[in-house]
């Protein structure tokens, strides 16, 4: 996905321009030449959402204390193949 990069000044201007930019793309915002915030669509943002928490829920089970599985039940469960793991 592409992004587009404003200054926060020209942003402030195009508020309205820039989320309607925002539903097909990214749009950075930069503040002395330095990434300070983005703007995305709210639809991307909860798929975002949705994804982080689904890593997080997958770390935790392959981190909580106890229980511990094979390196080749580790494979079979993320389908992985051994031959190119």
């Amino acid at each position: 996905m592409m992004s587009h990069i404003v200054s926060i000044g020209d942003a402030k201007a195009k508020l309205s321009e820039l989320v309607r930019v925002a539903k097909e793309e990214d749009v950075v915002l930069v503040r002395h030449s330095r990434p300070a915030a983005v703007l995305v669509d709210y639809d991307r943002y909860e798929e975002l959402l949705e994804r982080l928490d689904d890593a997080e829920d997958a770390l935790a089970a392959y981190t909580a204390p106890g229980d511990t599985v094979s390196l080749d039940e580790l494979h079979d469960q993320l389908e992985v193949d051994r031959r190119t793991a």
